[in-house]
């Protein structure tokens, strides 16, 4: 068994869900003065825990106002302004794009104001499932797998009315991928996959999260439209980019290099082969991605710029020979987690999610150190 212990720092916003959605009525933005600024921050609080403190007259007016949304929001706002600390169950830092978000669009009717939390345990801190870091790792080794063996990657389509062509795997994905790792059948994936032998924990220490506004930009017809097409309120990590202190956690990766002939698993997977696997799809999509923002640089230019800095990071990760660049999480794109890139005729992937209009999401340096 051989373990690393693997050092994880966000360098633009990461967010990792659980598939839920906060409503407008189970949250409020405030602002706190700070050194003379106005602060941003969103106060997540027990609904129950309010009603339970309510009078009797104030109930009476929730069963009124509970069959109409906007009613709802504005009865459970005006009686959250003083809260019992037992009843808040997290209080985040809101950005200055989120806080402006909120406050134009609070007021209207149909304000899509549902907010994306981060995954953590109950009355704890946010943290990156190892389930997560291990798919991303494992899509790019199978891509290296891929590229290194010459396999060609096709999509089928199928027209869905007047939408564009929807990429529809269909088993091609698998059947390529299988291929890859030197399996003949589906049925026996489950006991020769190569990562049944890598074991990855979930990130410890604490993890910085505010929430941010998520926008997809989207280049359509020769143009760049309004950024501001989708906008969703999110928990993400804070980004070292952003000049934000540095936020690192720390995860463990085991690969049990007995049990790979134990198990008489397809291929041994190895550390430097992940390295240098993330590093060399992480190059690809940032080529892509440069490509992207190039097409309007009025607009995207911060998203250029960042880019760009994402890229020379690449760059030290491989002077360093144990450290490597991967995206992962919602936002990260379809090119990180599909084989387009390697496609003979790869989609055109037109849009992009940025984190408050600038940071292009899901990007992390992993600095791996093995244990003696």
């Amino acid at each position: 068994m051989t373990a690393y212990n693997v050092k994880l720092t966000p360098l633009t916003p990461v967010h990792i869900g659980t598939g839920e959605e906060l409503f407008p009525y189970e949250y409020r933005f405030l602002g706190k003065k700070q050194k003379g600024k106005v602060v941003g921050y969103c106060r997540h609080y027990s609904v129950s825990g309010v009603l339970q403190s309510l009078d009797r007259r104030s109930k009476q007016e929730f069963a009124l106002a509970v069959e109409d949304m906007a009613k709802l929001r504005k009865f459970m706002f005006e009686h959250t302004k003083e809260l019992d600390p037992e009843h808040i169950l997290l209080e985040l830092r809101v950005s200055d794009v989120a806080l402006e978000h909120y406050k134009d669009r609070w007021s209207k009717a149909w304000n899509a104001l549902e907010l994306r939390p981060f995954i953590r345990p109950p009355h704890g801190d946010a943290y990156i499932p190892g389930s997560s870091l291990k798919g991303a790792l494992r899509g790019a080794w199978v891509t290296a797998r891929i590229k290194e063996r010459g396999n060609g990657v096709k999509y089928e389509y199928e027209k869905r009315g007047k939408r564009p062509p929807a990429p529809e795997p269909r088993g091609i994905d698998q059947e390529i991928e299988l291929r890859a790792l030197g399996i003949r059948d589906r049925r026996e994936l489950m006991t020769r996959d190569p990562f049944k032998a890598v074991k990855v924990g979930d990130t410890t220490g604490r993890l910085q999260t505010q929430i941010s506004l998520a926008l997809s930009v989207q280049w359509k017809e020769r143009s760049m439209q309004d950024p501001g097409m989708v906008q969703t309120l999110t928990e993400m990590t804070s980004g070292t980019l952003d000049g934000s202190d540095e936020t690192e956690v720390h995860s463990r990766v085991l690969i049990d290099k007995v049990g790979q002939r134990h198990w008489n698993l397809s291929v041994d997977v190895s550390a430097a082969e992940l390295i240098e696997a993330a590093n060399s799809l992480s190059e690809a999509i940032l080529e892509e991605d440069r490509k992207f923002f190039s097409h309007d640089k009025v607009r995207c230019g911060d998203a250029l710029s960042v880019t760009e800095q994402i890229h020379g990071f690449l760059e030290e990760c491989r002077s360093a020979g144990n450290a490597c660049i991967l995206r992962l999480g919602w936002g990260s794109g379809f090119n990180s987690t599909s084989l387009n890139i390697l496609s003979d005729t790869p989609l055109e992937i037109k849009t992009r999610k940025l984190a408050d209009g600038k940071w292009p999401m899901g990007w992390v340096r992993l600095d791996w150190e093995e244990n003696p």
